[in-house]
């Protein structure tokens, strides 16, 4: 297991994607940054502005990376027309398959640790005073939510993945569902938008009716423990079908 790990690992290393991920964790920091030294922002209660509202650009910046991760590292050897050196070796399939599980995980949580890291760093900067306690525990709390929901969540496009041994088509059937569905998710609706619920669940933790698109989740009614429970069952659906589809799953597109 050890070897297969680390072989997925190399092959994220030479790759792009850690790049990325590096990128949509720092910047939008770096523009909430810009937004509160340039914009006529509420000041009095800087650290509460800064982390819990208008988060637009993080949310779906790190919400896109996280899909095209999850895809790219189960459609890469497609990508790049090596699946057959993998399906023919003597590693287990269901080996790979958690390797490329695990490496996911570990970009999910690269990515919001950064995020965690340049938040505090640039609020800092910005304020010029530390957090307040309190706050720092609620942003810790959304931290490691965002990293366990989001990991569990990307084995939905990682059976998606699986099914379609399509990077692109992947990332356009999820994308073009979010994109369908955002209208009635716009009506209160946490649980149609998988991908969107822990964001309504961010935003109850940090107490912001001002944490994404103004207002967002203001006359939202938020169940912390139903979300979760939603969210392990789809993940526990998903991972289920995915390990069946990928066990029976070849070289051919």
């Amino acid at each position: 297991m050890y070897e297969t790990l680390s072989t997925e690992f190399l092959k994220l290393r030479r790759s792009k994607l850690l790049i990325y991920a590096l990128i949509a964790g720092i910047l939008p920091s770096i523009v909430k940054f810009l937004q509160f030294i340039l914009g006529n922002t509420d000041k009095v209660d800087g650290w509460q502005w800064f982390l819990a509202s208008r988060q637009e650009i993080m949310v779906f910046g790190v919400l896109i990376t996280v899909i095209l991760s999850s895809s790219f590292i189960f459609n890469m050897e497609y990508q790049y027309g090596t699946a057959s050196y993998i399906y023919t070796s003597r590693v287990p399939k269901i080996q790979i398959f958690l390797a490329k599980l695990l490496t996911i995980f570990a970009v999910v949580v690269l990515i919001f640790a950064v995020t965690l890291a340049s938040e505090l760093l640039f609020g800092v900067i910005a304020i010029k005073t530390a957090i307040p306690g309190a706050l720092l525990l609620k942003l810790i709390k959304v931290t490691v939510w965002y990293m366990l929901s989001y990991g569990f969540l990307s084995t939905i496009v990682i059976l998606i993945s699986v099914l379609t041994k399509r990077f692109v088509l992947t990332s356009v059937i999820v994308f073009g569902y979010m994109m369908l569905v955002f209208p009635f998710h716009l009506k209160n609706n946490i649980y149609i938008s998988p991908f969107m619920t822990p964001t309504a669940v961010a935003a109850r933790i940090f107490g912001s009716n001002n944490y994404i698109l103004v207002s967002y989740f203001k006359d939202v009614s938020v169940n912390t423990t139903a979300a979760a429970v939603f969210i392990i069952a789809l993940t526990a659906i998903s991972l289920a079908l995915g390990l069946i589809v990928y066990h029976k799953s070849d070289a051919l597109l």
